[in-house]
């Protein structure tokens, strides 16, 4: 939040906070949401970061989970 008072844009990996108490969390995010915080999910501020997961600074085997184009097939004759 002081980041965003200094001029700043501000992102928050909500999966990668925590509190001892769920009213804690929520009221923590609903602040920074307030001030004008970004928050989202560690994964989706990553991709968006890097902008495409098929950089290598994405790391290997990071698209082995997403749909791959097919491999023509050789025709017989």
């Amino acid at each position: 939040m002081t980041a965003v008072s200094k001029g700043f844009d501000a992102y928050v990996p909500v999966d990668a906070c925590g509190s001892f108490s769920e009213t804690k969390h929520q009221t923590g995010i609903l602040r920074m949401v307030q001030a004008g915080v970004v928050v989202s999910d560690y994964c989706t501020l990553m991709v968006e970061i890097l902008k495409d997961n098929l950089v290598p600074e994405a790391g290997p085997g990071r698209m082995s989970s997403f749909p791959r184009q097919r491999k023509q097939r050789s025709k017989r004759h």
